[in-house]
Parts: structure tokens; sequence; C-alpha cells
């Protein structure tokens, strides 16, 4: 029998990170407002599960994909060796040896479930989470949302999300900061692949794992600044604004410009955002975990390969400028989210140093919350040799 301590070393960061921080700023946040786990649980439809389920959290969708492509050409291919064995050898020496083989998989099965309902339940808990935060005052929402648009005019000289909107003129320009801001899961995506076939698994663990630390870095600052989207701000009538200010007037006149693609992106994050009937606002803004993420994956970028991380580099700052011209964020949104993603890189990566010097080698009654190791190691099998010898195979 494990003691306490011993049991508690044996468990992974994943575990602590996707499920027990959640959990506790939830309960914390419950003390203040019950309401909004209720309501994120209610609002949590079966399709959305599903979407999570089989696609992992929604940036990492590409990832999932890959990984499931993966994994049903491994079954076909390991039913095709099956077939084949069957008819040159003994029946019952091939299922004993299939039994056999099937056996020793089911602990890396297990932790690839494991993973996926830690994702699952992080996406739960960190929404209702972040509902809770937002069951505040309006007129606070509403006072430090056109605060930060002025300390956009103080530091750069313009209400700078409203001031971009004018770029909608030029069409080229439009579609690039569009879709710089619409494709971070992608690029997310493809790093995690790039990762996973030429990086350390701890490299792996550390870029994922920082993924979901930026949000509970930035937590203490959604809560203490609440704000929601310059769109938000003056594009929907949900807060008690003044409308005769010059920050509203000019927001509204340069709201006339936006362009096509802006105005489809607005409708879609509305689904998303701010929900005052139900008694809370969409106030994860300062700063951007959209700017955070996107670093990350910059870094990353350059983490597998040099030639990616230039290329991605186009991408990022149309992802930043991006951010501000899809009215999602505050130019000064920018400089806090550096500091929470560097932050979070160093914070998970002396965790991840303190547990590969603390943390026991589990036995197999724990192998199931081994959640990335034996994961990682069977998807690295795949390489470009491997398909072309498979396919020859089959």
């Amino acid at each position: 029998m494990l003691s306490g301590m011993a049991f508690f070393k044996r468990v992974p960061l994943e575990v602590y990170i996707l499920l027990c921080i959640p959990v506790l700023l939830m309960a914390v946040g419950a003390t203040v407002a019950p309401e909004p786990l209720v309501d994120t649980l209610r609002h949590f439809e079966y399709d959305k599960f599903l979407y999570y389920l089989f696609f992992g959290y929604a940036f990492f969708k590409l990832f999932f994909l890959f990984v499931y492509i993966f994994v049903t050409f491994k079954l076909l291919f390991w039913a095709s060796s099956l077939l084949q064995r069957l008819l040159t050898e003994s029946p019952r020496k091939v299922l004993q040896r299939a039994w056999d083989d099937a056996r020793d998989s089911v602990p890396v099965w297990k932790s690839f479930v494991w993973l996926v309902a830690l994702i699952q339940l992080n996406a739960v808990f960190t929404a209702a989470h972040i509902n809770q935060i937002g069951s505040v005052d309006p007129e606070r929402v509403a006072a430090n949302s056109t605060m930060l648009l002025e300390w956009d005019a103080a530091v750069f000289g313009s209400y700078v999300p409203f001031a971009l909107q004018s770029l909608a003129k030029v069409p080229l320009v439009d579609a690039l900061l569009a879709h710089g801001y619409t494709t971070l899961s992608l690029v997310l995506g493809i790093v995690l692949i790039g990762l996973l076939l030429r990086a350390r698994v701890q490299t792996v663990r550390l870029f994922v794992l920082s993924f979901f630390f930026c949000s509970f870095l930035a937590i203490p600052v959604w809560a203490t600044l609440p704000a929601v989207t310059p769109y938000e701000l003056y594009g929907r009538d949900i807060l008690p604004v003044e409308r005769t200010t010059s920050q509203a007037q000019y927001a509204e006149t340069q709201l006339e410009q936006t362009g096509t693609r802006v105005a489809d992106l607005q409708e879609t994050m509305s689904m998303y955002g701010s929900k005052p009937s139900e008694g809370h606002y969409h106030i994860p803004t300062f700063p951007s975990m959209h700017i955070a993420w996107g670093t990350l994956a910059l870094i990353f970028g350059f983490v597998v390969a040099r030639w990616l991380g230039f290329v991605l580099v186009p991408w990022y700052v149309a992802n930043v400028v991006g951010s501000f011209y899809t009215l999602q964020h505050y130019a000064v949104d920018y400089v806090p989210a550096i500091v929470v993603v560097l932050c979070a890189i160093w914070v998970v990566h002396r965790l991840l140093k303190w547990e590969e010097a603390t943390l026991h080698v589990p036995d197999k009654r724990y192998s199931a919350l081994q959640v990335p190791g034996e994961v990682v190691e069977q998807l690295r099998a795949i390489r470009w040799r491997d398909v072309r010898a498979w396919w020859k195979k089959w």
C-alpha cells in the first residue's frame, strides 16, 4: 500500500495541471458565483462533448485527427498481418501471440483514454470558472474595457482596434489579418505534430502543459481586470457605456468600415462571447491568450526546425495584428500575453525537472496515469519510411 506522499509523487504533472488546478479554481469560484457551473454543464451540448472527445481540446484538433488516422492505419496493418499469419501458421499460436501483443498495449490505450478524459474535464471546468469570474457588475466591465482603449491611445496614439478597420479597404491585407487570427489552431496542430516526430517526450509535454498553464496564470488578471473585447464594447449593445464620448463616437464611425470577413467572424464569436442574459461576460481579454498561444507556437516552431520557425514569423505578425484587427483584443493586451507565456514555459519546465528528479517509476497499477510517455513513443513510430514499408506490406 502506497503512502499518501508516495502516491502523489507517482501522479504525473498532467493530472495536476489539466484536472486538479481547474477543479480547485472552480471550487474557489463557486463560493462567490455557484450558478455558472450549472449553466456550463447545462449548455455543454452532446455534439460539443463528442467534439472534445474525438478532437481533444479545440486548438489541438489537427493533432488529434493525425493521431486517429495513425491509429486507424496501425490497426488495419495489424489486422492484415494477422490474417496473413493465419494462412501460413497455426491459428492457435497466431491468436495467442496476437492476444499477448494486445495485452502489452493496454497501458498505452489506457493512457491515451485518460489523456482525452483529462482534456475533456479541463475544458468543462475551465469554461465554468471563466464564467464564474465573468459574473461581475456590467458597469465595472464597461469601465475596464474603456480604460484599456484609453491605454491604447496613450501608448500608441490611437484606439488601435478601431483605427485598423480602415485596412478593410485593402482586400489582401484584410484576408491576411483575418486568416492570421483564425488559423491559430492549425498552426498549433502543425507544431505539435512536428514536436511529436522530432523532439523529446519531455519537450512535447512542455509544449502541451505550457499551453494550458498560460490560462491559469492569466486568470488572476482576468478576475482583477475583467474586460470584454473591443467589438463587444461598442459593436454589441450589452454594456452601459456612454455613447456620446469621443472614444465611443470614433469607435462607431470606424465600425462602419469593418470588412465582411471580420463581420462574419464577429457573428460566429458572439455565440461563444458574453451572455448578459445568463449573468456573465466573456472577460479573458487582458492578457490575450490568442497572442500567448501564438507566441508559444512560434517558440516551439523553432524547436521543431529552424526553417519552420522562420516560416511562422510572418504568420505570427498576422496573428498578433489580426487579434486587434478582428476587434478581439486591445493592443495593450500584447505585452502581458508575452509575460504570461514566458512565465508558463519557465514554470512548467521547472516542474518537469522536479518531476523527473523525484517521481518514482510507477508499477503497472499506475500505468494509466502515465499519460504522455507511452503514447508519444508509440506515435513517434510513424515516419515516411515506415509508411512506405507498411504500404508495400499491405
